[in-house]
């Protein structure tokens, strides 16, 4: 679903860094920077948009961005991870002064392409406001 959902805010005209951990850079919308680590993206970025498709996958991702991520930027995740590891993950974010948006979505990989997908987000007012959700 990451794929579409990349193409979707590429085509608003939005910078873009991607990185996809199952490595084919050719899923990457036109215009977008391809970067070589999740590490990357956690030091220049100030949103960052996850994707992931297992609970092992996101948490190793969240590690990385709490030892490269820069304070003040904002994790909105698109995971499906239930209640417990998003309360974690916003935890350890929040040590290191990164804010946390649980914002899993539905709607499959044919509603990322029409960009119909319904997202529930939870997060601080000002993370999802600074994340304009």
């Amino acid at each position: 679903m990451g794929e579409p959902m990349a193409s979707n805010i590429a085509e608003k005209d939005h910078a873009m860094l991607v990185h996809d951990i199952a490595g084919p850079a050719d899923r990457a919308p036109e215009g977008a920077e391809i970067v070589q680590s999740k590490g990357e993206i956690a030091r220049r970025a100030k949103l960052i948009a996850l994707s992931l498709t297992t609970v092992d996958a996101n948490q190793a991702v969240i590690e990385e961005i709490v030892e490269a991520g820069q304070a003040g930027s904002v994790i909105v995740d698109t995971c499906s991870i239930g209640l417990e590891a998003a309360a974690e993950n916003a935890r350890v974010l929040e040590a290191v002064g990164i804010a946390y948006v649980d914002s899993p979505v539905s709607g499959m990989k044919f509603g990322a392409e029409a960009a119909t997908l319904a997202s529930m987000t939870s997060g601080s007012d000002n993370a999802i406001e600074r994340a304009d959700l």
